[in-house]
């Protein structure tokens, strides 16, 4: 199916017959300045995935620092089996099963690395960007799935998250997969093993992705559709029936079971300033206006590139032409990948999932957005562009040079910067992990102290990991003091106690670690601690006592104070 009919995009200009005779003979044709139509579009869209592939594994291999809320994820992985990830997860995450099944089984095998436990994400990331390049050559013109396959390659935020111990990515995926196959199945509504593919797919959705909900929800949909279309086939009635059932049921079990609890924990999102405004002001219809006009123009939809409050408006303005274009092409494949949208939408206003405020909580919209900014893109370009023509400007060494315009070179000029992008992407990631960053110092504390920990040592922190009156809890210092759990979890030899009373702190079996943290987000009780390190002195000598600094602000510090206590005699 083609959105626009693709001209010849590189037919010559007609010249007079007169030009042609007054020429000479041995004249060297003009050369274009870029050999831009000798770019195939397929092959440069194959080019897009294959460097996409490669920023992401270069984010993914060079182990960026865990960070803290991947941090409060990845602990769960430390000290849970299989079913003890159906229960409230720690520090309150809200993260589907599958995702937590999924890094559990990589942690069993592979260990507690950077790089196992961010697997099933970089699985997902590249495996959502092979098969969009196929979805988009399936569905649109062949310059606007290039065009869609090369913003969602140099896009940041995929990339991102593809590195990350966080289910983002695997939204992407699981929402593509659903599309995919409801386009499959409208596409060819009698093909068996497209219906078995989606009712099986939609039984474990929800079990992986908690936005598949909006997703399956469009799917259905477009099956609706589909159904009226054949004036209520009996056997495309059955199979409609079945997904129905099967996504519902399948919903409903996995809310059921570990949802609800998560969900009631989400509510208080609301509260948290830096959620706060990623839910419509449903009952202000002035703030509801500027609110949908900041949060469609921000890092929603920051793609390839884009930032907050009016960042992403180009990318804004090219969705909205895509839409318009697809809807009046291809109207069952705009309601599929925009109905999700609308789902999301209510969702929102009704305070059950986050809506457009960060580019993480509507990663799943990415291969629509992206699709539908690059029939945008195209779109433009075909109306706007209507000739090829070249501009001779110049001679180099006795041949004329010229620079070609027109539709054909236009897309490959884009094309050619998205590669720029492409190539400049995994430079940067290399170039960011030389950095200095809060994230290292904080775990090259902690791996330094295992260096020096002896057999028979034991670590001692202050801080407590709930909340307790006899300690600082380090839920009050949010991100950074969930990778300080991490790591000390991940490296402390078997003997780690956390906020233990100092009189339960037995002389007699070695030497003692004692670990502070103090962030920046609360003041630190100094009073508290020096009379805990008191108590503790009367069995115990100081034998040495360092300090990290992580970062300062706001007139804090965040450090990790350490102090070597060995019994006395």
């Amino acid at each position: 199916m083609e959105l626009t009919s693709e001209p010849n995009l590189f037919t010559q200009p007609a010249g007079s017959a007169a030009d042609a005779d007054d020429a000479p003979k041995t004249a060297t044709p003009p050369r274009p300045l870029l050999a831009l139509r000798r770019l195939h579009l397929g092959r440069l869209a194959f080019v897009f995935v294959l460097l996409g592939l490669l920023w992401r594994f270069v984010h993914y291999i060079v182990a960026y620092p865990v960070w803290g809320d991947e941090g409060f994820v990845a602990v769960n992985f430390l000290v849970r089996d299989a079913a003890g990830m159906l229960k409230p997860l720690e520090w309150g995450q809200i993260v589907p099963a599958g995702f937590m099944w999924l890094g559990l089984a990589a942690y069993r095998v592979f260990g507690a690395s950077e790089w196992a436990l961010r697997l099933p994400a970089f699985v997902a990331g590249c495996a959502a960007l092979m098969l969009f390049y196929r979805f988009a050559r399936s569905t649109v013109s062949r310059p606007a799935a290039l065009l869609a396959v090369g913003i969602l390659a140099a896009a940041y935020y995929p990339v991102r998250h593809t590195a990350e111990i966080k289910p983002y990515a695997q939204d992407m995926l699981v929402s593509l997969c659903l599309t995919m196959l409801a386009w499959a199945i409208y596409r060819r509504p009698r093909n068996v093993w497209a219906w078995i593919g989606l009712i099986l797919f939609a039984a474990a959705a929800p079990w992986l992705s908690y936005p598949s909900a909006f997703v399956g929800g469009a799917a259905g949909l477009l099956l609706t559709w589909l159904l009226l279309r054949e004036r209520l086939d009996r056997r495309l009635l059955v199979g409609w029936a079945l997904f129905g059932l099967v996504l519902l049921g399948s919903f409903i079990a996995m809310y059921r079971t570990y949802g609800l609890a998560q969900a009631e924990y989400g509510s208080r999102l609301v509260e948290i300033e830096m959620w706060k405004k990623a839910f419509p002001p449903v009952k202000e219809p002035l703030k509801l206006l500027g609110w949908m006009a900041w949060v469609h123009s921000g890092n929603m939809l920051a793609y390839p590139m884009g930032s907050d409050y009016g960042g992403s408006t180009l990318t804004l303005l090219l969705v909205i032409v895509g839409t318009i274009q697809l809807w009046r092409r291809e109207r069952p494949l705009c309601v599929l990948l925009i109905t999700p949208l609308g789902l999301a939408l209510f969702a929102a206003a009704i305070q059950r999932y986050p809506y457009g405020a960060s580019a993480r909580t509507s990663l799943y919209m990415a291969p629509a957005f992206c699709l539908l900014a690059g029939v945008g893109a195209w779109t433009l370009i075909a109306r706007f562009v209507r000739y090829d023509f070249r501009l001779h400007t110049f001679r180099i060494a006795g041949r004329s040079v010229t620079i070609e315009w027109g539709r054909g070179p236009l897309v490959r000029l884009l094309a050619m910067a998205i590669l720029v992008l492409l190539v400049v992407g995994p430079i940067y990631s290399s170039w960011r992990r030389g950095r200095p960053s809060p994230e290292q110092t904080s775990r090259d504390a902690i791996v330094d102290l295992r260096s020096r920990t002896q057999a028979g040592d034991r670590w001692l922190v202050f801080n407590a990991i709930e909340p307790s009156p006899d300690a600082p809890w380090l839920g009050d210092w949010k991100g950074t003091g969930g990778q300080f759990v991490f790591d000390v979890v991940r490296f402390a030899p078997s003997e780690l106690a956390w906020a233990a009373p100092p009189q339960d702190v037995n002389a007699g079996v070695g030497r003692v670690w004692l670990i502070a943290y103090r962030g920046v987000k609360v003041d630190f009780p100094q009073q508290q601690f020096d009379a805990y390190l008191e108590r503790l002195k009367r069995n115990f000598a100081v034998a040495n006592s360092e300090s990290w600094l992580i970062k300062a602000r706001d007139g804090r510090e965040e450090r990790i104070d350490v102090w070597l206590l060995a019994p006395k005699g």
